[in-house]
């Protein structure tokens, strides 16, 4: 069989520390055990959100560990889990259950079943067609009357094959981490010859959507039939989100920077369900120069999955020519798998063979952005690291010490990213300069260490810290500002032949998964002099602390949380006690009377460390017969003759009875200590 064409379909929940120092002319022959540092924390598991968990540290600190892709799913219950995608086995199929997005497959055909809060939508393929430029269909291929069931290919895959009427089209279903991907594959000799004035190539899918649903692009009410380029939010009735369904995009499956953007259509069909075309422009699609197989690739969420994007830039094709860096570039070790890239953060220099026997030096650099997690009210972030360990043999090139290096600028995103990587074509002629979107906040040597250094019954990998604590405490005075992180290579500039690659030093590409891929008794140490862990993975380590309260003081402060209440899942403000020796501690808080008189009721609970509380006010009501004052203060007194722990905590709870001016109350705290009589 020939080349194939693709068509997918995603469907998804859409301190002081030290760097490696290994010298490049020495290796290290041992790589120092990962530190268990997170092994002696305790988790909060009741702050869990999908993309982070936190951690209690023995010296009164927290830490929170984030990832870029969802990692827990809230279940029935309400309790936050660990994602599992597999693919389980029943009498009917298969099913993933836990997951943000759950789905029931069938055995006999690609049908998806989705399940969503108790509501249930399917989606299955219908037809490929071409459509010409005055909207005439020509079906290429439908589905068959009659077809085998489908086969586990693995944990995570599973395949059909005999589904259509046309011959060798096979189909497949990939679960991933919120994510199910469907995926039509087309033998690229099939139909390789487009019908006359082709405007669009569609695969068509059957939806059936519970009663009632609404549609809304960029937050516009959308009636059937419509046609877009941007996300879709379905909606139920009473406005909350079922799904987005992204719009598509088409690659190249072995060379994906080669792409394009698609478009959706939606239109009632006549069973009453809902049908929805994935359009890919046919120009693109049937391009001489077009190399199979070939992706749409859509993508159903209902929480954004991940915001990251890899690209790829290449220079021209090389000539015969006398330049040292162009002479060097040619003796770069050939990429063979660029599409191995997949969806990860990658970063380097890298010579690929495309296009036939033409050799291309080829520039990867990456966007992230990382969805801040929500810190209890009054607690400051107080250093943010990223922390990273590229995944092993991603087209590594090695020096004499057996080590892959690359210098790795990562840089603070400054706008809006999104149009700058969705260019129709990341390939040759193609710009890479995007100095006026990033500004260079550190460079840090990446190392991979050859296979025969790590020892396969326990193998560590090096990793790289960035400092990124200024960046994110701005992010968290302004999340406007969020524009996450950008990550290439020292040398990218040798796109445009501006730079001289280093003399003697191979250049390499290195690709980090989206998430961590170690628990927290096995996570790299920051604080080690060579960080390190057993598995790859990138994530931001964000440690945040309370503020000290000083004895004998007054301060004035926003009461904790927003209307309305329950807007946020932790409404306190918490404060470490100063040290009282074996004087008394006298701390009280009361609503301050700014807002015609509506004063806010905020109880104050003590807490230890273990979060024991030990004192707990009431609800900041007044006592009986003195109703009418309701802005009764809130205290509490600490003897220190009786040796209280040095680890307490004062949290000031939010509003008891908020209003709708709630966001401009006030509350007042003073602290006084006495000297025993």
């Amino acid at each position: 069989m020939g080349g194939f064409i693709c068509l997918l379909a995603v469907l998804s929940l859409t301190r002081d520390y030290r760097f490696p120092i290994w010298s490049t002319t020495t290796a290290p022959q041992t790589v120092a055990p990962a530190a268990p540092w997170l092994s002696n924390a305790t988790e909060m598991r009741e702050m869990r959100d999908p993309y982070s968990r936190h951690f209690a540290l023995p010296n009164g600190e927290f830490v929170a560990e984030v990832s870029l892709e969802p990692r827990f799913y809230e279940s029935a219950a309400g309790e936050w889990l660990p994602i599992d995608p597999s693919f389980a086995p029943t009498a009917q199929g298969w099913t993933v259950s836990e997951n943000s997005l759950q789905s029931t497959i069938a055995a006999a055909e690609p049908a998806v079943t989705l399940n969503r809060d108790g509501y249930q939508l399917t989606w299955e393929p219908q037809t490929l067609s071409v459509l010409d430029d005055t909207g005439a269909r020509t079906i290429l291929s439908e589905r068959a009357d009659s077809y085998g069931d489908g086969e586990a290919l693995s944990e995570t895959e599973i395949g059909y094959e005999g589904q259509w009427t046309a011959a060798g089209l096979e189909d497949r279903l990939r679960s991933g981490i919120g994510q199910l991907n469907y995926q039509l594959q087309v033998p690229q000799d099939t139909f390789a010859t487009p019908a006359a004035n082709a405007e669009w190539v569609e695969l068509t899918f059957a939806a059936a959507l519970p009663d009632g649903v609404l549609f809304y692009t960029n937050g516009r009410a959308q009636q059937l039939p419509f046609t877009t380029n941007t996300p879709v939010d379905i909606e139920t009735p009473f406005g909350d989100l079922l799904l987005t369904l992204e719009p598509p995009t088409a690659y190249e499956v072995n060379f994906p920077e080669q792409q394009t953007l698609g478009q959706m259509t939606f239109r009632s069909a006549a069973d009453g369900g809902v049908l929805v075309g994935m359009q890919i422009p046919a120009g693109w699609w049937f391009a001489t120069e077009r190399s199979g197989p070939l992706a749409i690739d859509p993508t159903m969420h209902v929480i954004q999955v991940v915001e990251a994007k890899s690209f790829l830039a290449l220079t021209d094709p090389f000539d015969d020519t006398d330049d040292d860096d162009i002479d060097m570039a040619k003796a770069q070790p050939s990429d063979q798998n660029p599409a191995s890239i997949g969806n990860r953060i990658c970063a380097g220099n890298t010579k690929h063979s495309a296009s036939g026997s033409l050799s291309r030096m080829g520039i990867y650099s990456s966007f992230f952005r990382y969805p801040l997690p929500s810190l209890p009210e009054g607690l400051q972030p107080t250093e943010a690291l990223l922390v990273g360990i590229p995944e092993p043999h991603q087209f590594p090139a090695y020096g004499l010490d057996k080590l892959s290096v690359q210098p790795t600028h990562l840089g603070r995103v400054t706008g809006d990213w999104a149009t700058f990587v969705m260019t129709d074509t990341q390939t040759s002629g193609w710009n890479a300069d995007f100095s006026a979107l990033v500004t260079t906040l550190e460079t840090q040597d990446v190392y991979q260490p050859h296979p025969g250094l790590v020892d396969p019954n326990n193998p560590t990998y090096p990793a790289t810290v960035w400092d990124v604590t200024s960046t994110v405490q701005d992010w968290y005075n302004n999340p406007a500002s969020n524009y996450g992180f950008a990550i290439y290579p020292q040398y990218y500039g040798f796109y445009m032949w501006e730079d001289i690659l280093p003399t003697g030093r191979p250049m390499s590409r290195a690709c980090y998964p989206l998430s961590a891929k170690w628990e927290p008794q096995d996570a790299p140490d920051p604080t080690a002099d060579i960080p390190s862990a057993a598995a790859p993975g990138m994530i931001m380590l964000i440690t945040y602390t309370s503020p000290n309260l000083a004895n004998d003081s007054f301060r004035t402060d926003v009461v904790p949380s927003a209307q309305p209440d329950g807007s946020y899942a932790y409404q306190y403000h918490e404060y470490d006690m100063p040290a009282i020796g074996n004087h008394w501690q006298l701390v009280g808080v009361q609503g301050a009377s700014t807002v015609d008189n509506w004063r806010a009721k905020v109880p104050l609970n003590l807490v230890h460390d273990s979060l024991e509380q030990p004192i707990i006010s009431d609800l900041g009501n007044a006592t009986t017969g003195n109703e009418s004052y309701q802005w009764q203060p809130n205290y509490m007194v600490v003897n220190g003759h009786q040796a209280p722990p040095a680890d307490l905590k004062l949290r000031v709870k939010a509003d008891t009875s908020p209003t709708g001016d709630h966001n401009s109350k006030l509350y007042y705290m003073e602290t006084q200590t006495a000297a025993p009589s």
